[in-house]
């Protein structure tokens, strides 16, 4: 999920942060518009996914900050991730969309 996202969300409820983590997601980006790379891979490190569908956020999210849950529908959330090529990934590591030409 885009760190953004989670701090644009922080704010319209009225918190200072969300810290990372806390959302549940496996990792966390900056400058990357996630939901938009949908259906195509990504490579971190030294592994490459598959980012395929928006998650639906789940009641835990309300668990967090009630309304947290409804602010990451329509597209305001993170995406669902599959491993085509597994490998080392860490904190830092370039995130690269994997677009053909004429997408």
């Amino acid at each position: 999920m885009e760190r953004e996202q989670i701090a644009e969300h922080a704010t319209a409820l009225g918190l200072e942060t969300i810290p990372p983590g806390a959302v549940r997601c496996n990792i966390e980006t900056l400058d990357l518009r996630l939901v938009e790379l949908a259906g195509h891979e990504v490579e971190i490190g030294e592994a490459v996914l598959l980012l395929y569908a928006p998650r639906d956020p789940c009641e835990k999210m309300d668990t967090i900050c009630q309304g947290l849950r409804e602010l990451m529908l329509n597209n305001r959330q993170g995406v669902l991730a599959q491993v085509m090529c597994s490998g080392k990934i860490r904190v830092g590591d370039a995130i690269v969309a994997r677009i053909p030409k004429g997408d």
